[in-house]
């Protein structure tokens, strides 16, 4: 069965086969496409490829419709982890400065609310990620993006 606006046909497991265009969220659980985009994303953020990364990043530049920064940024794992937590959880700098970058090119308005996201089972924000690491740059990095700390008890 077709979509009405973007020609999406609804294929076997109840994944959506989209055409070449696809504008579905990034986040879409039901677009077999961009849950493949997500993934791959996710990996090279995982494995701290950043020439991946820079990749990417260079083509949501050059494309005007479809997924933004923003949503590459806020973009989760299967455990509920955002890019930024996971460079920060598993030390990759490199990732992470790329990351930092590209959270620099969205409105200042926008940042603070892409850096705090915390995930949905420990609640751990980036800046408790790196804190736990003990990545001192990492978490200057942070807090100059609007990172906010959180205690806990």
């Amino acid at each position: 069965m077709f979509g009405r606006k973007t020609g999406q046909a609804l294929a076997r497991g109840g994944k959506k086969e989209c055409s070449e265009d696809c504008l579905c969220p990034l986040m879409s659980m039901h677009c077999k496409k961009q849950s493949e985009k997500r993934k791959q994303w996710l990996g090279a953020v995982r494995q701290n490829r950043t020439d991946i990364m820079v990749y990417v990043w260079e083509g949501i530049a050059k494309t005007k419709r479809g997924n933004t920064v923003r949503d590459y940024l806020r973009a989760r794992d299967e455990d509920s982890k955002t890019p930024l937590q996971i460079a920060a959880h598993r030390g990759h700098a490199a990732a992470f400065q790329c990351l930092a970058r590209m959270a620099g090119t969205l409105p200042k308005d926008e940042v603070p609310g892409i850096v705090n996201l915390a995930d949905k089972g420990a609640l751990l924000t980036p800046l408790m990620e790196a804190c736990y690491r003990g990545d001192v740059d990492m978490v200057v990095a942070l807090r100059g993006l609007g990172a906010l700390w959180e205690l806990r008890s």
